[in-house]
């Protein structure tokens, strides 16, 4: 995968990544199955900020769980493992990972509602990751014969930064440039809505709708003016709006 930025400021965010995964599944009950996962990435930031770089990563993961009924209409997952930023240099993720998710489904009226808990992490420009824990609901309706399907979907995500990167040596640049001051906390809610309609048995169509908003009190600092004081550039906080067209083919 390979994530480009227009924004000159923005550059440095630049990344390349390999990715790596291993699952198996093994049904020992029949209504219970085993989970195995296992990723691996190779994560570089090709550009170099004006007076920091962003080190290399080789985030890994490793989970077992189980999944399964509970009853013929209420569903379970639990996961749960480890997880390991690997950052080049500096500080490092490192912690338990884990996913609750129960669903109840009520065939008669083709609704399913289903709700639960995450904890995981992500690579990070600047602060070398975040690790982030969230809850979640969600509610899908299926109407005329199971062709068309409605869903929404509401998170609320608590993120942790880990330390910013150091400044480049040699350019009188301090830490506090680039953001050296504590951002240990954002909070983050993303609500989504979809629409699905299955044309033919082999076709189907897609179409989903996000918003994000992040929410912090973190301003990233841009230096000091001759009097000494901190001058602050942007701010953290934002709004995003994400749009997706999926068109399926069964075969």
């Amino acid at each position: 995968m390979i994530s480009l930025y227009d924004d000159g400021d923005l550059k440095p965010a630049d990344r390349w990544e390999h990715r790596f995964h291993f699952d198996t599944r093994w049904r020992f009950l029949p209504r219970t199955a085993l989970l195995v996962h296992f990723d691996f990435a190779l994560v570089e930031f090709p550009t170099k900020g004006d007076n920091y770089a962003n080190p290399s990563q080789m985030p890994m993961r490793a989970t077992v769980g189980l999944a399964g009924l509970l009853t013929r209409t209420l569903s379970f997952n639990v996961v749960a493992g480890y997880g390991d930023s690997l950052v080049e240099s500096g500080d490092s993720y490192r912690s338990g990972i884990a996913q609750i998710e129960l669903t109840q489904r009520f065939p008669s009226l083709g609704t399913s509602i289903s709700g639960g808990y995450k904890r995981d992490f992500r690579t990070a420009h600047v602060f070398r990751y975040y690790g982030e824990d969230r809850v979640f609901l969600a509610a899908g309706q299926k109407l005329l014969n199971d062709d068309l399907s409605i869903n929404i979907r509401a998170e609320y995500s608590f993120l942790g930064f880990g330390e910013a990167v150091e400044a480049t040596e040699g350019q009188g640049a301090s830490q506090t440039t680039v953001g050296q001051e504590d951002r240990r906390k954002d909070h983050r809610i993303r609500i989504s809505a979809g629409l699905g309609y299955d044309i033919l048995d082999y076709l189907g169509i897609r179409f989903q709708y996000a918003t994000v908003l992040n929410i912090s009190d973190f301003r990233y600092s841009a230096g000091t003016d001759s009097a000494g004081l901190v001058q602050y550039g942007p701010s953290s906080e934002f709004t995003n709006h994400q749009v997706w067209l999926t068109v399926l083919f069964h075969y």
